[in-house]
């Protein structure tokens, strides 16, 4: 933007910036800088910024404001302190890196974890529903312990107790983030975590699997919601579901696979032939997941998308399906199972592999456990104790999704 006499009282800050110079000509040095306060309004002041001699930290000597000067006093202010700082003196102190917004911290947050291949969705989600609207203006420096203990309150006013713990748990590793990261003077020590001594609620770990009769209430519900052709939209007029999110909870309870492995699964890594999936970068690593022979007949009946890569393939033409939870919302209460989790799909294929006498280092391996410490005494195992397992639990399931009825008619 160029700076005349009739913006300079009107600038704003850049879209997600709180804090812009704007250059000031005819002056070496000289700026204005618009910062954006909590409030929503700004604060707005001529600066000179300068380098006594050729070493040393920039300074800033702050000239005054526009409410009460012109552009011409700014200036000529400016050209004064200048002839000061020739003469030796420093009318300014070094500039410091400014602290950023808790905001701003949380975009390179996500980017970092984004590197290292970690799920940010969900962590984007609590941070754009609880953590951003209440503390986002904040200065990371000036965030305290009375304010995030205030946010878990608030949270679980809600109703939110568990989600109050997640938001707790998820602000204190942006700021251990922070901390880490953040420029520091010599000696300067480790502020200390905000987020330490909130109290957190006690929580009971869920265990939730489907009954037999709730996974024949489920097949009904994903053949009565399965459109009867192709189509984009997540949620037909109808009442149809799109027929990727139909596909990718059918899988999940056919495979134990989780819901990321799903929706990035492309069909490059389908073998058909050998009844597997090979996963190039799941969350325990590059893995196969063996299919037992209701999920092959499944995936070879899925329709594909020409020129889309994805077996879930979404509305955009090279993207995987997004946002399945809205369909899975309306068929889980469709069929009397609302307070069952996308995650509870997963317990349910390994409690039924458990409870048909299979054991946990096979059920792990299906599964793809890492933590499993008996798991690596049976590393020696052939596939077929283990494709065994994979069949019987896809098939005790898949009989009761209506998995291949379609194909025997």
């Amino acid at each position: 933007m160029r700076l005349t006499e009739n913006n300079v009282k009107t600038a704003t800050t850049q879209p997600g910036s709180v804090d812009n110079l704007y250059k000031v000509e005819g002056v070496q040095g000289l700026f204005l800088r618009v910062q954006k306060t909590a409030n929503g309004t700004y604060s707005r002041s001529f600066v000179l910024r300068y380098r006594p001699g050729t070493e040393g930290p920039q300074k800033r000597h702050v000239i005054g404001s526009p409410t009460n000067m012109t552009f011409a006093d700014a200036k000529r202010r400016a050209l004064e302190a200048w002839e000061r700082i020739r003469e030796g003196e420093h009318p300014a102190e070094p500039i410091k890196p400014s602290e950023p917004t808790l905001a701003e911290v949380t975009i390179r947050f996500l980017q970092y974890h984004a590197s290292r291949k970690k799920s940010g969705d969900r962590m984007g989600k609590a941070l754009e529903t609880y953590i951003l609207p209440a503390l986002g203006r904040k200065k990371m420096r000036d965030l305290s312990h009375t304010d995030v203990q205030w946010l878990h309150a608030t949270v679980t006013s809600q109703g939110k107790p568990v989600t109050a713990n997640r938001v707790l748990a998820l602000l204190s590793s942006l700021w251990s983030y922070h901390e880490k990261s953040r420029p520091k003077e010599p000696g300067e020590p480790r502020r200390e975590n905000p987020c330490r001594f909130v109290e957190r609620h006690r929580e009971q770990k869920r265990e939730r699997y489907l009954t037999t009769a709730e996974l024949e209430r489920l097949g009904t519900a994903l053949t009565a919601a399965e459109p009867s052709g192709r189509h984009g939209a997540h949620h037909r007029p109808d009442g149809k579901e799109h027929p990727s999110a139909i596909a990718a909870i059918r899988l999940l309870l056919l495979t134990g696979a989780r819901k990321s492995e799903i929706l990035t699964l492309r069909w490059s890594d389908v073998d058909l032939e050998r009844g597997l999936l090979r996963l190039p970068d799941s969350k325990t690593g590059k893995k196969d997941v063996l299919l037992g022979a209701a999920a092959v007949a499944l995936l070879a009946d899925l329709p594909r998308r020409e020129g889309n890569p994805y077996v879930c393939w979404g509305d955009r033409p090279d993207g995987h399906l997004i946002g399945m939870h809205s369909a899975w919302d309306r068929i889980r209460k469709t069929a009397g199972l609302e307070e069952v989790r996308i995650h509870d799909l997963r317990h349910t294929f390994a409690s039924i592999g458990v409870g048909a006498g299979y054991g946990l280092p096979v059920v792990g391996r299906l599964l793809g456990h890492t933590t499993w410490q008996t798991t690596d005494r049976y590393a020696h195992l052939e596939d077929s104790p283990v494709r065994i397992a994979a069949n019987a639990i896809s098939d005790a399931i898949g009989s009761k999704l209506l998995i291949g009825r379609k194909t025997a008619a």
